[in-house]
């Protein structure tokens, strides 16, 4: 995602701590859910999100999760341009 200032980034840290907080202890089949704010770019963030599977961990639990519900209108109103992607895991590596 990249916000148009570094105030708005600082704006939606904040927003997501506690959806983190929350994912962590109440999503088993989330394996991981993190923020990263580019190095190069303070106005760039990266949301790295591993589930489970994507039907039941993602999109029935974790899309439909009440906390969930509450954040993404606070996301959209940052009016940040959001790029994502989802891919499925070669078991080559380690996260």
């Amino acid at each position: 995602m990249t916000f148009r200032s570094s105030e708005d980034v600082e704006i939606f840290k904040a927003a997501f701590a506690p959806i983190a907080a929350i994912v962590k202890e109440n999503e088993a089949g989330t394996l991981s859910y993190g923020l990263a704010v580019s190095d190069k770019d303070p106005r760039m963030v990266l949301i790295f999100e591993r589930y489970t599977d994507k039907v039941d961990a993602y999109l029935r639990v974790h899309r439909s999760s009440e906390s969930f519900q509450v954040f993404r209108p606070q996301l959209a109103s940052l009016k940040a341009n959001i790029a994502g992607e989802s891919y499925i895991e070669s078991d080559l590596g380690f996260v």
